[in-house]
């Protein structure tokens, strides 16, 4: 679309920011769930960690001009001080070769890993609250 990179149009820009989360956890809730008659905030909330997980996940990346966390009030763009993941390239058949094996590699360890840990911890403390 012809949109620099560095641009809050573009890559990791106003798309990656907590503004962005924030609005458009609330427009999905709004729109998808009003009809459930039910506090719309837990499904806000989900949905917010979901969409804003992106930016923080690619602010642990080593690679990129960093994250606009504030757009569309602030162009800055940042990233963590630990940053183990690799970052992943744009292009396709980059991806398909032995830097996405790397890539993959590095967002298995740091990335699923650790989300895999969390979701056993909280899957078997329900089975222990649902058996007493």
């Amino acid at each position: 679309m012809g949109i620099p990179y560095q641009h809050m149009l573009g890559h990791r820009g106003i798309t990656h920011s907590i503004p962005f989360a924030i609005l458009i956890s609330g427009f999905i809730s709004q729109f998808f769930f009003k009809t459930l008659k039910e506090n719309l905030f837990p499904i806000w909330i989900y949905l917010f960690i979901c969409i804003a997980s992106h930016g923080i996940l690619d602010a642990i990346t080593d690679g990129g001009l960093g994250i606009a966390f504030f757009a569309p009030f602030s162009n800055e763009r940042y990233f963590f001080s630990i940053r183990p993941v690799e970052v992943s390239s744009l292009s396709i058949g980059h991806f398909f070769s032995w830097h996405g094996i790397s890539v993959l590699k590095t967002e298995f360890l740091y990335i699923w890993t650790p989300c895999f840990f969390l979701w056993s911890f909280n899957y078997f403390l329900a089975k222990i609250k649902k058996n007493t």
